[in-house]
């Protein structure tokens, strides 16, 4: 449920995003589960739906949200300081490694940087 309210946060970023054949850019300060370290936000891009993780304040990392054992949607909270999956249990680090099983693949990650303000994500 927390990820639903974050999408809904999250349309003005999408709505004002450019996008080009691969890359996707949204301002920052469109996306206020970003607004801190550790924060994170769910966004559709391109018909895929990304889990960002704010990692430091230069740094976001940009993971699919399926998990890669049975394609569950994965959920990451600040509290708990790494991505679950609420299915069967796998866990994974902030930058989608796996922790713990079942799964035995990390989450597929997407190239992402930060500059002047906006979030640029190579899908």
């Amino acid at each position: 449920m927390i990820w639903l309210a974050l999408l809904a946060g999250v349309g003005t970023a999408i709505r004002s995003g450019v996008a080009t054949a691969k890359k996707v850019v949204i301002s920052l300060a469109d996306v206020p589960g970003l607004k801190d370290v550790g924060g994170s936000a769910i966004v559709g891009l391109k018909g895929r739906k990304i889990l960002l993780v704010r990692v430091s304040d230069e740094k976001v990392v940009a993971l699919d949200t399926l998990c890669t054992h049975q394609k569950c949607t994965v959920a990451y909270k600040k509290s708990w300081g790494e991505i679950r999956c609420p299915c069967h249990g796998s866990r994974f680090d902030k930058m989608g490694k796996v922790v713990t099983g079942p799964a035995t693949k990390s989450l597929k990650s997407y190239p992402v940087s930060i500059k002047d303000g906006k979030i640029v994500i190579e899908l």
